[in-house]
């Protein structure tokens, strides 16, 4: 009699270690995000590094957690999203890939030069050259900030390829799965031949 409760013990803890899994990493919905301009552009992922095409994105203030702007992601899981920023530090990004598949990443808003520092850089600029005095302070600096994102955007997109790749499930983890249900199996086997041989 005690037997049979043991065994019946030790199949409701398998069963129960079957039903409860923490969050399984082949669900894992990432979010790449960063402000360019006035406008939120990312992408968004699974595990297997498969695009999260057409899922709902929430934009909200970090701080007090409202919502700011929503949208979605297009055929290659990329979003571009203009973003009213101003007084804001830090932006929650909230991916929706549907079925439990929920991506979040906080970007921070990079404060704004201040204008003293504009206008110093200009006027030097103005001093040395004819050319340069011509161009107002807002030119001056749309320039600079078009080659600057020019010049930084392959970087972001081989950031982009080494998070997906980071991402990915690794060989010793797929292993460690494959023992993980190896385990299981043999703990049934062991189950089942005790309750055969009456031990």
């Amino acid at each position: 009699m005690e037997i049979k409760t043991l065994s019946l013990k030790f199949v409701s803890m398998t069963v129960l270690l079957f039903l409860w899994t923490g969050p399984a990493s082949a669900h894992k919905l990432n979010v790449f995000a960063y402000m360019e301009n006035n406008t939120l552009v990312g992408e968004a992922y699974f595990n297997d590094g498969a695009p999260a095409r057409h899922s709902a994105i929430h934009v909200k203030n970090a701080k007090n957690n409202s919502l700011i702007v929503e949208g979605t992601t297009d055929e290659r899981g990329q979003f571009s999203i203009p973003v009213d920023a101003i007084g804001i530090q830090s932006l929650l990004v909230s991916v929706n890939g549907g079925i439990g598949h929920l991506g979040q990443t906080i970007v921070t808003i990079e404060a704004a030069e201040p204008n003293d520092r504009i206008e110093k850089t200009a006027l030097v600029a103005s001093e040395s050259s004819n050319t340069a005095s011509s161009l107002s302070e807002e030119k001056i600096s749309a320039l600079t900030q078009e080659i600057v994102q020019k010049e930084i955007a392959p970087i972001r997109n081989e950031l982009s390829l080494l998070r997906k790749e980071l991402s990915k499930p690794k060989f010793s983890e797929i292993i460690g799965g494959i023992g993980y249900i190896a385990g299981l199996a043999g703990m049934a086997f062991w189950a089942g031949g005790r309750k055969k041989y009456g031990q």
